[in-house]
């Protein structure tokens, strides 16, 4: 669980849940804002020691489907070759309600969202193929700032391209993503 500076109650209820309900985990609290591209980097490169494990990744504004099983949707995508996952996803907002949406996954062209929506909810993929994506690539053209978002642009077409084959479009809607 990365805390990227909230100013709410976040960190407090994440760590009592984490603390309470699992044996196996890594809390990172910022002191300073670091945004999601250098958080991920951050974490998967320099916390996550097993280079087959899972990277799993949610928002901290969205969650996991409920009515679906999730992480065994997941574990059989991976125990099949996988290297990435990408899916449907539901929206959710205050005026709409949930919406669901079937993501386009023609791996053909993997750099063109209108054949293939990378970025979609869950994003997942193998440590390993992490390994593909630099710091430069995370950074502002020609400059030592990091880029405030828009990683999955870089990291989710870099491996698919690089693992092609061993990309899995998981059609079942794994998450929520809150638009509200």
């Amino acid at each position: 669980f990365i805390d990227d500076e909230s100013n709410d109650n976040t960190f407090q209820i994440a760590y009592e849940m984490i603390t309470n309900n699992f044996n196996d985990y890594v809390i990172v609290s910022n002191r300073i804002r670091k945004y999601l591209p250098r958080n991920i980097y951050n974490a998967v490169n320099y916390l996550c020691t097993n280079s087959d494990s899972v990277i799993i990744q949610v928002d901290g504004d969205d969650f996991l489907n409920h009515s679906v099983d999730v992480f065994g949707k997941l574990d059989e995508a991976y125990n099949s070759d996988t290297v990435i996952t990408f899916g449907s996803h539901h929206c959710i907002n205050d005026s709409r309600g949930l919406i669901e949406y079937e993501t386009p996954h023609d791996l053909t062209d993997v750099w063109d969202l209108a054949k293939c929506s990378f970025w979609d909810h869950l994003k997942t993929y193998k440590k390993f193929a992490f390994e593909l994506i630099t710091i430069d690539m995370l950074r502002e053209i020609d400059s030592e700032y990091w880029i405030m978002r828009g990683e999955d642009a870089v990291i989710q077409p870099t491996i698919m391209e690089h693992y092609n084959g061993r990309v899995q479009y998981i059609q079942h809607a794994l998450y929520i993503h809150d638009t509200s």
